[in-house]
């Protein structure tokens, strides 16, 4: 009965919709923080997994689902549409945690902020303290250190020119306390980037810096880049 085609439906959009909620916690609280989510291009990615899971198994459902069948067939029809639907939700979800930001990577005169899929993993071993392991909470702010003789800063340049930058090298990362100093010679002030914003940004400028709660003349910035963007920056209180 189409009635019944439709219940089945309505029953398989709700398990998922409360699949995507528990995943949408996980994903925007725990990996994803603000404001990652935009940064790091987890919204996306998690809308493309929503897309799967809460639109297309209910659709399959709705499409193959009829009381008239005999038990057993319905019963392989909607085993078939579940297990297609859990190997595409797996793969989205393994897709969203790679590319979480697991350090925000303070690199010569700029923020980075790192995706798990980028870090050279082989060299976690080097890397210092709890830094050994990647973060499922966030990402860590890191410092990365300067090369520690000619033969390092020519490696270092030449694995730059492959895209594989000291930031996602383990091995150069070092606790943020260590490069404070270099951040206070890079860092510029606030006043001065107005003149370089378009209106929207100007507001939102503004908005971070009122939340703050420090005087716009005792905050400076520096560049943040992402996996989805390169227009942010890092406030930072200069006092």
């Amino acid at each position: 009965k189409p009635a019944g085609r439709y219940h089945a439906a309505a029953l398989h959009l709700l398990a998922s919709a409360s699949i995507a909620l528990i995943l949408a916690l996980v994903v925007f609280v725990l990996w994803y923080p603000s404001p990652f989510r935009d940064l790091a291009g987890g919204l996306h990615l998690f809308g493309l997994v929503v897309a799967v899971d809460v639109v297309t198994g209910p659709l399959l459902t709705l499409a193959v689902f009829n009381a008239a069948k005999p038990r057993k067939e319905l019963m392989f029809d909607l085993t078939v549409i579940g297990f297609l639907q859990l190997g595409a939700l797996a793969y989205g979800v393994h897709t969203v945690a790679a590319a979480r930001p697991v350090v925000l990577a303070y690199e010569v005169d700029r923020f980075v902020a790192v995706p798990a899929a980028q870090v050279q993993t082989s060299e976690l071993p080097d890397a210092p303290g709890d830094l050994k392991t990647l973060s499922w909470v966030g990402p860590r702010i890191v410092g990365t250190r300067t090369p520690r003789d000619a033969a390092e800063q020519v490696q270092s340049i030449q694995l730059s020119f492959q895209g594989i930058e000291p930031s996602v090298r383990p091995s150069w990362w070092v606790p943020y306390p260590e490069v404070i100093d270099s951040v206070r010679r890079r860092m510029k002030p606030v006043d001065g980037l107005g003149a370089t914003l378009s209106l929207e940004q100007k507001t939102r400028l503004s908005q971070a810096v009122a939340r703050s709660r420090v005087d716009s003349g005792k905050l400076f910035y520096l560049p943040l880049t992402g996996h989805a963007s390169d227009a942010w920056i890092v406030l930072l209180d200069g006092s």
